[in-house]
């Protein structure tokens, strides 16, 4: 595949592009579930190229779903008539950062592969599960799922940079419902890495069902907190939402730019000290693991806050240049025809002291 890659780089170049790149995806994604005892399941995949030229200072982008070295050179001609187009009139040219090209291929780390365990003993494995609620009268709802997703990548440009990542992240989710008179309390689950299918040994689905239909009974007795201001102490997940919504997407360059309440900040105090908030491509096996951006960009880790203070911004190419910034590998694309835009990894505070 990556030969046919750069005969595309070489087609393109014939359109004296001062950059070139050429993206190929096949994601596969599989869905398991039972929904109160009705078993689905669902699986399917998507792949093909994309493109972006940049001429002139403007840039163009195509995508097509054929593999087909002609249909890239059709993706590779739009991209450049679109570019080549707007050159004249685009208000703010598009340059990007210096980064070292890389070639490299890479992928998550499976102790078994999610491809070897067949369909029939995923299902099993939710079956198996279900009759844990049978041991729950006021679970009156519950959903078990297991679901994978195998994304398969290649980023090559005409600068030299030639990245082959293969991504496995499979997870496991259950959430219920419990009724007790006019009292309804739910909770869910989840648990999702990048590895193979040692995941269902690490959290089995079993122990997960259990636990979920407990504390969704359990909730049943819960009270309403006291209203007003209070300190509390959080759990993990709630700790990763904050950290994700309230913090990382204002981080990420193109919607600083756009407004958000980082713009302005840098260098400023913003939250307590005892505060220092990561984003990093590669955390163990989390399911944000990325050791590439979709720009071929090696990724690091960024501090966004360093002991309460505003510190730095994920970046593409384009806003690293715009910023005087280093590359940081952030710029990410859900599919081969979306464009890459500048977004989180894994965002996580990182552990202190509070003594």
């Amino acid at each position: 595949m990556i030969d046919q890659m750069l005969k595309g780089i070489e087609y393109g170049n014939e359109f004296k592009v001062d950059f070139i790149d050429i993206r190929y995806q096949e994601k596969y994604r599989a869905n398991f579930q039972s929904r109160d005892g009705e078993l689905t399941a669902d699986t399917g995949s998507r792949r093909g190229f994309s493109t972006r030229v940049i001429i002139d200072g403007a840039l163009g982008f195509a995508s097509t779903t054929s593999i087909a070295l002609a249909d890239l050179k059709s993706a590779i001609e739009a991209a450049a008539k679109l570019a080549r187009s707007a050159a004249p009139v685009v208000k703010e040219k598009i340059v990007f950062a210096d980064v070292k090209p890389q070639q490299d291929k890479v992928e998550t780390n499976q102790v078994k592969l999610l491809q070897n365990v067949s369909i029939a003993e995923k299902m099993e494995m939710i079956k198996e599960a279900e009759k844990t609620f049978k041991d729950f009268s006021e679970v009156k709802s519950y959903t078990i799922g297991y679901e994978e997703m195998i994304d398969h990548r290649i980023v090559v440009n005409n600068e030299g940079t030639q990245i082959e990542q293969k991504i496995a992240i499979p997870a496991v989710r259950v959430q219920a419902t419990a009724v007790r008179g006019t009292k309804i309390a739910s909770y869910h689950d989840a648990w999702s890495k990048a590895k193979g299918f040692e995941l269902v040994d690490e959290h089995p689905l079993v122990e997960l069902a259990q636990h979920v239909a407990e504390t969704a009974t359990k909730n049943l007795d819960a009270t309403l907190p006291p209203g007003g201001p209070t300190k509390v102490v959080i759990d993990n997940t709630v700790v990763g939402i904050l950290a994700h919504e309230a913090v990382g997407h204002l981080f990420e360059s193109d919607l600083v730019e756009a407004g958000s309440f980082a713009k302005g900040k840098l260098g400023q105090k913003i939250v307590s000290e005892l505060i220092t908030i990561i984003d990093a491509p590669v955390l163990e096996d989390a399911s944000g693991w990325y050791m590439y951006d979709d720009e071929g960009t090696k990724g690091r880790a960024v501090e966004l806050i360093k002991n309460g203070v505003v510190s730095g911004f994920m970046n593409n190419r384009f806003y690293a240049a715009k910023y005087d910034m280093e590359p940081t590998g952030n710029a990410r694309a859900f599919n081969f025809n979306d464009e890459p835009l500048v977004r989180m990894r894994n965002t996580y505070i990182v552990p202190g002291d509070f003594s």
